[in-house]
């Protein structure tokens, strides 16, 4: 095989690998829109006939009161528990505010949600076509969310920064840190996903990381000249 064959077949795995990412993230918005439209609807009539029921006994059965109270927490945590998997499946942020706005109050909430204070550094004037913006937001959301189950860190570092052509991401904690082996296991799904991403969008990924001495991830990415 020659250097133009090799290079061809890299341009179409990327391809491929670009068009089943798109089909994964429609997959996503249809699951996120039933999640949303049926299993939403289902829990909220389910809560108006618990609290219907719960106002007619309120007076003449209090032990069953007090259940059919504890079953319309339940229902309300699985509603909201709904609507956060729909959210994080579909990204309705992207459409609503822009990336930009969206990786704002992405780690806005990740700081509210596991009291961890977020010092932030994003560029504001950044043009990135909605392909790219997924891409992009769905490397965040992983970041983050390695960040909030495995680091038991009090402090993370975000830069959302341009540098001339180059787009660069960087998230640092202050968390317990793993040992840079563990990078290569099989079962790092979340950080299969980073680096799966990240190489769609032809860029380069560092990942640096000390037992009890936190983690640094570096991103940069690529931008052409009508993206400022």
């Amino acid at each position: 095989m020659n250097i133009n064959e090799i290079f061809n077949t890299e341009i179409d795995i990327k391809k491929l690998a670009k068009r089943l990412n798109n089909i994964r993230e429609d997959e996503k918005a249809r699951i996120a829109r039933q999640i949303h439209d049926e299993l939403g609807q289902i829990l909220t009539t389910l809560k108006m006939d618990l609290s219907y029921l719960a106002e007619e006994i309120q007076f003449t059965h209090k032990e069953i009161f007090e259940r059919l109270i504890r079953i319309i927490g339940l229902t309300d945590d699985a509603i909201n528990s709904a609507r956060q998997i729909s959210s994080e499946l579909r990204v309705p942020l992207l459409d609503h505010l822009g990336l930009i706005d969206a990786i704002d109050w992405q780690i806005k909430e990740f700081q509210k949600r596991n009291n961890i204070t977020c010092n932030i550094n994003i560029s504001k004037n950044l043009n990135i076509d909605k392909e790219k913006s997924i891409a992009i937001f769905r490397i965040i959301q992983e970041l983050l969310l390695n960040v909030s189950k495995h680091s038991k860190a009090t402090i993370l570092n975000f830069e959302f920064v341009k540098n001339e052509n180059t787009l660069n991401i960087l998230v640092e904690d202050n968390g317990v840190g793993f040992k840079q082996e563990e990078i290569q296991k099989p079962n790092s799904m979340g950080l299969i996903n980073i680096f799966e991403c990240v190489k769609i969008l032809d860029g380069k990924i560092s990942i640096n990381s000390k037992l009890n001495n936190g983690t640094k991830v570096e991103i940069n990415l690529p931008l052409n000249n009508n993206q400022i």
